[in-house]
């Protein structure tokens, strides 16, 4: 049941991250313009061009807004105050939020090649069945057929 639920959400996390790479990949062709909009209202504006993303809300009040700034590695982000209505700008890199959206379907394909039963050992718990072929000691379980060797004929010389 949980790696059902885990598997589930991995595909469910693999879908925005290929609809992030194709966003990111469609800006950087788009025609040479700097930007393509996809939102855009009254105060809210969405853009993506050259490999970024530009989210902007901004009343349009003209006067002197009070302006916070934070930038890292990752994304810009200025938001404050105008006429004590709140605004915000940020950009940031397309292959960031691909990036994480790709981690967990990346996990749990690292987790399930990395734990593929090999030969001799319990499919269940891995206990080793060298000793005890037929049946597994620790957890009872009976391992799949495992073609047997023909027996020899005996000759008659």
């Amino acid at each position: 049941m949980k790696r059902g639920i885990l598997n589930l959400l991995a595909v469910i996390s693999l879908v925005p991250c290929l609809a992030n790479a194709g966003l990111w990949a469609f800006s950087y062709f788009s025609g040479g313009r700097s930007s393509q909009r996809y939102v855009h209202s009254g105060r809210f504006n969405v853009a993506v061009g050259h490999g970024s993303i530009h989210a902007e809300s901004y009343p349009s009040l003209p006067a002197r807004p009070k302006v916070h700034y934070w930038q890292t590695m990752l994304f810009t982000l200025l938001y404050g105050t105008i006429a004590n209505r709140w605004f915000f700008y940020t950009l940031m890199p397309l292959w960031m939020p691909t990036a994480l959206f790709a981690a967990f379907p990346i996990i749990r394909l690292a987790q399930r090649y990395r734990t593929l039963p090999t030969a001799g050992l319990c499919a269940s718990c891995g206990y080793d069945l060298r000793a005890t072929p037929d049946r597994c000691p620790e957890c009872g379980a009976v391992p799949d057929a495992v073609p047997s060797r023909p027996a020899r004929r005996k000759t008659h010389a």
